[in-house]
């Protein structure tokens, strides 16, 4: 599998946080303008449509505080992911006992259909030792790959 720099959405991104049980990935990727085009059309940016494009998402570090962990596939209509952001996919929670080092997430696949201009992941954290249920240990990557 190959991963590169312009298409991680965290790069062993710390999972904690003092104030929220919500994170967003430290990097999000532009999709491409949606803007009208030469002939009257509006390109699409869709990058689930043609070859298949996986998602890779893989914890690099044990998650501890939490009881449990979605992570999210988000689109939005700004890089900061906070405007109109939409749920394209998820993992569903998952219990802090599979929450180690190496655990791989069950979304595997953009699907069709994005129409926002740029994507990125959510982490949201449910009960536990942090504060508002966040996280006190644990680190991630992810990001889009063409091959398993």
């Amino acid at each position: 599998m190959m991963l590169d720099v312009q298409n991680l959405f965290s790069d062993q991104q710390v999972l904690t946080s003092a104030t929220a049980n919500v994170l967003l990935s430290s990097n999000t990727i532009d999709l491409l303008p949606t803007s009208v085009g030469s002939l009257g059309y509006v390109p699409t940016a869709d990058i689930g449509r043609g070859n298949e494009a996986n998602l890779f998402v893989q914890l690099t570090a044990d998650v501890v505080g939490a009881t449990s962990l979605l992570v999210e596939l988000i689109v939005a209509d700004n890089a900061a992911l906070t405007t109109n952001p939409t749920v394209v996919a998820g993992s569903g929670a998952v219990p802090v006992a599979s929450l180690k080092a190496g655990y791989r997430f069950g979304i595997t696949s953009i699907p069709p259909g994005i129409t926002k201009r740029y994507a990125g992941l959510r982490y949201t954290f449910v009960g536990g030792a942090g504060t508002g249920g966040a996280a006190t240990a644990g680190a991630i990557t992810a990001g889009v790959t063409l091959d398993r």
